[in-house]
């Protein structure tokens, strides 16, 4: 592997999707695995929603949901574009999820499906839309509807 002069998140995710363009990056178990260059085309176009719902450097994004390829998207979509991860664990209870989205000033939050109960009914301050993790793509409340990435 080549020198990397910087080593920063986005450093290593441009010279992963570049390099390594070819080969498997993320997958589900037995799944057909996205390709690093697949995957870095998904990062930027999430980056490209994450902007149009108002997202900018240093602010936060809640991340709820399992495991699965889509996690890792919205984790490096937000922290290669300078916006800040917040991983919150999915048995926490609801309150708990709702403390968290709170006080870290989460302006977006991605969920699984399955975990959308335990934000949907929050009163937060700062959040201004959520994404659904399993597909990417917008909930219906924020009026951005549509598949996102294919």
């Amino acid at each position: 592997m080549s020198e990397l002069p910087v080593q920063t998140m986005k450093a290593v995710f441009d010279h992963s999707t570049t390099a390594f363009a070819d080969r498997p990056s993320l997958s589900f178990v037995n799944g057909d695995p996205l390709t690093f260059a697949e995957f870095g085309d998904k990062v930027r176009t999430l980056q490209a929603l994450y902007r149009r719902m108002g997202l900018r450097r240093g602010e936060k994004v809640a991340l709820l949901g399992e495991s699965m390829p889509n996690w890792g998207i919205a984790y490096y979509a937000a922290v290669t574009m300078g916006a800040v991860a917040v991983p919150i664990l999915q048995e926490f209870h609801e309150s708990a999820v709702h403390h968290i989205v709170e006080h870290s000033e989460s302006r977006l939050a991605v969920v699984s499906e399955r975990f959308m109960d335990k934000i949907a009914e929050g009163d937060f301050d700062r959040l201004q839309g959520i994404i659904r993790m399993d597909n990417l793509t917008t909930a219906p409340e924020d009026g951005l509807r549509g598949k996102v990435l294919e």
